[in-house]
């Protein structure tokens, strides 16, 4: 800001020969450069030489430390949510700290004393993110530092059963409604019987309960 930092000195009885300079060493200041900002912090000079050295600094921001605390929500598939996970933050991009957190105890995670300023005096940006889980979609929101994984995948377990007998005739494993959607589900052709309830296609809607059965009658 222009402002002095220290009183000028004048140094004008040297002996013959070549000495050093430096720029001051402080806690609160940082070195910018002489002058025009482009000549190093310390240098030569010989004696008989008049030379005007001046050294340019900028104060240091003073080191702050912050809290960042958010959380992680599961909707849906109950069953396969992981006892533990991680959480990642990331300082500038680059991975900073990593913790785990067990999920059947808390939803939220916290990081302590994490660096408010750079080197530079410009404020660090801290990212979170964990990782991805099959048949969870992940979102994360770094406004407020929360993470949320939805269960986007149910099975639904087709079953043909003989209505008389009660007798499984056969199970159908293989079909699965994204969460918010639906499917349609259709009976078999069987040659020696025929569809008794329900209508000859039922269209289902997951309900968020993993897994859910159809049954055919015949």
């Amino acid at each position: 800001d222009g402002t002095e930092v220290k009183a000028p000195e004048v140094y004008d009885d040297f002996a013959p020969g070549n000495y050093n300079f430096a720029a001051l060493t402080d806690s609160n200041l940082e070195f910018v450069g002489m002058g025009s900002g482009s000549s190093p912090a310390t240098g030569t000079i010989t004696a008989g030489e008049s030379i005007e050295i001046v050294f340019v600094y900028k104060e240091r921001a003073v080191q702050e430390y912050m809290n960042l605390e958010g959380s992680i929500t599961w909707e849906g598939g109950e069953q396969f949510i992981p006892a533990v996970v991680p959480v990642y933050v990331y300082q500038n991009g680059v991975l900073y700290k990593t913790d785990n957190f067990n999920t059947t105890t808390a939803t939220a995670f916290f990081f302590e004393n994490l660096p408010v300023f750079a080197d530079d005096g410009s404020r660090y940006v801290y990212t979170v993110d964990t990782d991805e889980y099959e048949g969870f979609a992940k979102s994360v929101n770094n406004d407020t530092y929360r993470i949320k994984q939805e269960y986007t995948q149910y099975q639904v377990i087709v079953i043909h059963m003989d209505k008389e007998t009660g007798v499984e005739i056969e199970r159908e494993y293989d079909k699965f409604v994204l969460h918010g959607g639906s499917i349609t589900l259709r009976p078999k052709n069987y040659s020696d019987r025929s569809l008794i309830e329900p209508p000859a296609e039922v269209t289902y809607t997951d309900v968020r309960e993993q897994p859910d059965e159809v049954v055919f009658y015949y």
